[in-house]
């Protein structure tokens, strides 16, 4: 039970801290006053609660927050970032591939989303590229790919 009053102490001091500074006009970016950099905030929380007490499982939900706050208030100034879905899978990739480096299992979960992710994130390229090949159809058949890859891993578990 002591290691929940981590996490509320640190998500405290953080509003305290971020209210204080808005009161007193002392924030230094606009940005600042959004609800993405809340969910930075709070993840930002996690990282601290996960390093305090150990606690390997609450680096989900810190990688989670961090990098959706991260991409909602700031993916939209570069031209290289992804869309909303492709950027979560890969946030989600990453954030159970660092979990299962912590707690030693889970490790195909993460990739297969950081692989996902990246295949939606190449998309248009590697389409492009087949479609001056001459390969028709190719954007159309790309999702058997992950229903025999999904029926593969189905499968395998048992």
């Amino acid at each position: 039970m002591k290691k929940h009053f981590t996490l509320v102490a640190v998500i405290m001091m953080e509003v305290g801290l971020f209210f204080l500074l808005q009161h007193f006009h002392l924030l230094p970016y606009p940005q600042m006053n959004s609800w993405p950099f809340f969910l930075i905030m709070f993840g930002i929380a996690f990282f601290i609660h996960s390093k305090v007490d150990g606690d390997g499982e609450s680096i989900v939900p810190a990688i989670l927050l961090t990098g959706l706050g991260s991409h909602f208030l700031w993916g939209k100034n570069y031209p290289f970032w992804p869309d909303d879905f492709t950027a979560i899978l890969l946030i989600l990739g990453l954030a159970f591939t660092v979990r299962s480096f912590m707690a030693k299992r889970g490790a195909v979960q993460g990739f297969m989303l950081l692989l996902i992710g990246g295949v939606l994130y190449f998309l248009p390229s590697i389409s492009l590229f087949f479609v001056q090949k001459r390969v028709p159809n190719w954007e159309s058949l790309w999702p058997i790919l992950f229903l025999i890859v999904g029926f593969y891993l189905f499968v395998k578990r048992k």
